[in-house]
């Protein structure tokens, strides 16, 4: 998740790269965020790191491992439906920010 979000210092260089220009950075925002579940799925799907972790795990990590091995397909299909779910909600908000701002200039102009 951390490379698929770049860090917070990372969004506040581009902040400051596109602070005079008509690009705006919720879009930004949204679209890395989207990069980070992605990744974060896609890390999932082909490392599958529950089953890597079993043989090498740290004694401080079988908790977790214990926790993950008990996962069903359901379960990560429910948990998938939800990031989803999330990133459409977020990108609903975002369409609809930049509508009323649409809206304000119209209004004001």
């Amino acid at each position: 998740m951390i490379l698929g979000w770049s860090g917070l210092s990372i969004h506040a260089q581009v902040a400051s790269m596109i602070a005079k220009t008509d690009i705006r950075m919720g879009m930004f925002v949204v679209t890395r965020l989207a990069h980070a579940l992605l990744a974060s799925f896609f890390t999932w799907l082909f490392y599958k790191p529950v089953e890597a972790s079993k043989e090498i795990a740290l004694p401080a990590l079988s908790p977790v491992v214990e926790l993950l091995s008990h996962w069903t397909p359901v379960t990560v299909g429910y948990s998938l439906l939800a990031a989803f779910l999330l990133l459409l909600l977020l990108m609903i908000i975002a369409l609809v920010y930049r509508l009323i701002r649409h809206i304000k200039r119209i209004i004001i102009n």
